[in-house]
């Protein structure tokens, strides 16, 4: 089981590494220690109790219902098209090549799982959203934001599937939907903006 898990971990970096994919080193937490939860209390949800849904009620969308896109449909973008990449044709990447890290080689802000390790790429598009991208560069779901300077993330058939929030030092804390704490991502010196709803 190890040596297969280690040979994937192979594959993907030979793969990433093939692509051209890098995260820079001022947004890397394995180079940058002001970005790496485990060496910063100030951004670590699990030391800093004001970046937990778990003992912070404005940040958890089961009793901040404001956040809540099965309840706000502001921000649910299965019921407001205008947030949805599947039916907005300017925040979609296969139509609008501006958002498409391919073509434009870009990236705002990188996701990590909790061992610092880079799963997704977003980028800046418009209304405050950001698309998601695998490492890839395949188009996986976007975020919204959510009203509490923090975001809700969907899949590409507008399910939602987490929350970023802020962590207060320009990056975000993500939570699965039953507040566990899943990941992160770097800072962002780029944030799309975001229009009145």
């Amino acid at each position: 089981m190890r040596m297969s898990v280690c040979c994937m971990s192979l594959c993907l970096l030979a793969s990433l590494l093939a692509s051209g994919f890098t995260v820079p080193n001022k947004e890397d937490p394995k180079r940058n220690p002001l970005i790496d939860p485990k060496k910063s209390d100030l951004i670590n949800p699990s030391k800093n109790r004001l970046l937990s849904p778990e003992s912070n009620r404005l940040l958890d969308p089961k009793e901040n219902k404001s956040i809540n896109p099965s309840i706000n449909s502001l921000i649910n973008p299965a019921v407001n098209t205008t947030l949805n990449p599947s039916t907005n044709e300017r925040l979609n990447p296969e139509t609008n090549g501006q958002l498409n890290p391919a073509e434009q080689r870009r990236s705002d802000i990188f996701l990590f799982d909790l061992e610092n390790n880079p799963i997704a790429k977003l980028v800046a598009a418009e209304r405050g959203i950001y698309i998601q991208f695998d490492l890839e560069d395949t188009w996986t779901g976007y975020a919204v934001p959510n009203g509490e300077k923090g975001f809700n993330l969907f899949d590409k058939d507008a399910r939602w599937q987490a929350v970023l929030l802020p962590n207060l030092q320009g990056g975000y804390n993500r939570f699965d939907l039953e507040n566990a704490w899943t990941g992160f991502t770097s800072k962002s010196d780029r944030h799309p903006p975001i229009e009145e709803q």
